[in-house]
């Protein structure tokens, strides 16, 4: 979808965060890098690391976040590189879910690996199974999306946004490194993560995948993919394994503490679009761009009343079950939690007015056929991640823009013919 909309249509931020990294010459050969992401009531750190040979590394880090083209609600607020504060001089101690990437095997027989054992997968054919899915995926998935062939990989939130994603942008099929998170599971429904980093040598991407087996004759599908970010190529961030590959056990409360952050994410949300005020509570880092960016947007219009659109509208924020968010650990110490957001938006015109989608689909959403309307409701399902570590500060917030994803549906006043006006209210028929 394009950028900039006139009057009605909605505006579409980037769904990455860019990382950009300085560069200095003769570093050893291992490097922890460190993003600092506590804001106010203390420091958090998320620990990066980087292994090679002599050479050109990076220094520093810059995380820019917001969207990369700036609107007029949204700023594009900026973690700087810290001249003090928490020093990593050596990469975690734990093992690290990352090796050499194994050959793909065909798509069908990927799905179907695991079952063998006295678990529902290893880590090793988990691997396989990722390093066969993505170069697949990534090719369908990049616009024009093939839907037919995304169809039989995926499910749940995964499945049911592909119809309505926007193409707005084209997925990497190279695969720089993959980490997994699979537990030590043998009953069904199975489940594991894994932390993808994909990119063309240059710039590379990471890339949350949660994969589901609801039984040992079931293939695998994704369930959830969360977009984290862009950075250098080279930069790691893996899951934390055990010595046998597995992902390391979270305490049921520190799963429990960090799964909780995205129904208070969902709340603050909400209370900012029906107070008018962004005040985001202390557990959730500021500086995070779904959190001080959306909150901008969110407060730059009240509830129940015209948006930037000049349409009025009516916004609700819900999170997904407990038992449908998934956990792992990163680099030693950070705590990942991910699951869906979900915006629900109900656009109503004044008394007495209809909504209209033109011919060729610009005002509203592409999923919203041409007609008027005398109501529309979008949904936009946000799927986030949330990264803790205990007493390092608040939360940073990580994801993509839900509305990239979004499906409308109109509320048809009957008996009127296709719009020609690009106007999005036109006056209703008198009776």
């Amino acid at each position: 979808m394009r950028s900039q909309r006139t009057i009605g249509r909605h505006r579409k931020p980037s769904r990455f965060t860019s990382i950009t990294l300085g560069r200095r010459a003769n570093v050893a050969t291992a490097i922890a890098l460190v993003v600092v992401v506590g804001i106010g009531g203390g420091l958090g750190a998320l620990v990066l690391t980087r292994g090679g040979e002599q050479g050109s590394r990076p220094a520093s880090m810059i995380a820019t976040v917001g969207p990369s083209h700036a609107s007029p609600e949204t700023s594009q607020p900026s973690i700087p590189t810290p001249s003090a504060g928490p020093v990593v001089s050596e990469a975690p101690s734990s093992a690290s879910s990352e090796t050499a990437l194994p050959a793909p095997i065909p798509i069908a027989q990927a799905m179907k690996l695991g079952g063998d054992h006295d678990v529902a997968i290893t880590p090793a054919e988990a691997k396989e199974l990722v390093a066969s899915f993505w170069p697949v995926y990534a090719s369908a998935a990049t616009p024009p999306v093939n839907t037919n062939a995304l169809a039989p990989l995926e499910e749940g939130v995964a499945k049911a946004a592909d119809p309505w994603y926007c193409g707005c942008v084209a997925f990497d099929a190279k695969l720089d490194a993959i980490g997994v998170a699979v537990p030590r599971q043998s009953a069904y429904p199975a489940r594991f993560a894994s932390l993808v980093t994909s990119g063309d040598g240059t710039t590379a991407h990471f890339d949350v995948l949660e994969f589901t087996r609801d039984s040992a004759r079931d293939p695998w599908r994704l369930a959830n993919h969360v977009q984290l970010g862009a950075a250098i190529d080279g930069l790691r961030v893996a899951p934390t394994v055990d010595s046998d590959g597995f992902a390391v056990a979270i305490s049921t409360a520190d799963r429990q503490a960090a799964v909780g952050l995205l129904p208070v994410l969902a709340s603050t949300w909400q209370q900012a679009k029906v107070s008018g005020r962004a005040s985001p509570p202390a557990q959730l880092d500021s500086g995070s761009p779904l959190v001080g960016a959306r909150l901008a947007e969110l407060t730059a219009f009240g509830q129940d009343a015209p948006q930037a659109n000049g349409v009025r509208a009516h916004f609700e924020f819900t999170t997904d079950s407990a038992n449908s968010r998934y956990t792992f650990v990163v680099n030693d110490e950070l705590t990942f939690a991910c699951g869906t957001i979900t915006e629900t938006t109900t656009w109503t015109p004044p008394k007495g007015h209809l909504l209209a989608q033109d011919a060729s689909r610009d005002q509203f959403y592409p999923s919203l056929p041409p007609g008027e309307y005398e109501k529309i409701v979008d949904t936009a399902p946000w799927q986030v991640c949330v990264a803790t570590a205990p007493g390092h500060g608040a939360a940073l917030v990580l994801g993509q823009d839900g509305r990239e994803y979004t499906h409308s549906v109109g509320t048809t006043a009957p008996g009127l013919p296709t719009p020609t006006s690009t106007n999005v209210e036109v006056p209703a028929p008198s009776t």
